[in-house]
């Protein structure tokens, strides 16, 4: 936990209207060099990996033995995810009760969602935290579109994010 030592001598405007001031020695990078976007479709091996949902309570292996909701005839668009992933809902983003969760495992969820890989020198606990507390109230609405209130993945690799240094990082997570 962070207390009254770890705070900073100066802050500076994130030039992001949800974040306000962050403090000046931590990067603000925009999420093209934060993450890599993963489009890979399972394809007609959708047999062999494990079917997962984006919930409440992150994303999840979905109870295939006591099948609930609506399923489609071929899994065949769904795309791969691995563990460490972030999945985002970037669509009808206002009604969405959770847009983000991190995987725990491998699996395959619906080609509607995007999958980002995290650089490799940015902990992916800490960005999902991050992100999670901006769905929480939902302060990326300024970027919804349309009405069904999409945020463009070109808008959102181009927004800023607050990388501390990897050691605070961890400490947050």
């Amino acid at each position: 936990m962070l207390d009254a030592k770890d705070r900073y001598d100066q802050y500076i405007d994130s030039g992001q209207p949800w974040l306000g001031e962050v403090p000046a020695v931590w990067s603000l990078l925009r999420n093209k060099a934060l993450f890599k976007e993963q489009t890979a479709a399972v394809g007609k091996a959708a047999k062999d990996y494990k079917l997962l949902s984006l919930t409440l309570g992150g994303v999840i292996p979905r109870d295939m033995e006591n099948p609930k909701g609506k399923f489609p005839a071929e899994f065949d668009t769904y795309k791969k995810v691995a563990p460490d992933d972030l999945v985002f809902c970037l669509f009808d983003v206002a009604e969405t009760p959770r847009a983000v969760g991190r995987a725990d495992e491998a699996g395959m969820i619906t080609g509607a969602y995007t999958i980002l890989r995290a650089n490799p020198s940015v902990n992916s606990r800490y960005l999902t935290y991050y992100y999670l507390s901006l769905d929480y109230d939902k302060r990326l609405s300024s970027l919804y579109t349309g009405l069904r209130n999409v945020i463009k993945i070109d808008t959102f690799m181009s927004i800023r994010t607050p990388v501390p240094d990897l050691d605070t990082q961890n400490r947050i997570v």
